[in-house]
């Protein structure tokens, strides 16, 4: 079977279970306990794959995993015309983001 192009036998290991649980502490951990789009401290956040699997991503590349709130998460998949949110690694578990808007991927403008 085939998903985004590349072979589902060829993406890289998840995480077991305890291991994300122990992964995903980190990441809470690292962000303070908030969202590192907005900065808010909050109980409730998501971590969010930067890289997807089917882009190569894993679950144990912490550089690539971010903590979110959920509506910021939910921004993450929005269609451009609504404002994506674009997170870009920095190194070092630090992210630049940045919500762009246009018709398309193509013709995205950036908020000031």
């Amino acid at each position: 079977p085939h998903s985004g192009g590349r072979s589902l036998s060829s993406r890289p290991p998840s995480a077991s279970l305890e291991a994300w649980r122990e992964i995903r502490t980190q990441i809470l951990v690292r962000a303070r306990w908030r969202c590192q789009a907005c900065a808010p401290p909050t109980p409730r956040l998501e971590v969010h794959h930067v890289a997807k699997s089917t882009q190569g991503g894993t679950d144990f590349d912490r550089n690539q995993l971010i903590a979110l709130r959920r509506d910021c998460h939910a921004r993450t998949a929005a269609p451009f015309r609504q404002g994506r949110l674009v997170i870009t690694p920095l190194g070092d578990g630090c992210f630049g983001c940045e919500v762009r808007r246009g018709d398309n991927k193509w013709s995205v403008q950036r908020r000031n």
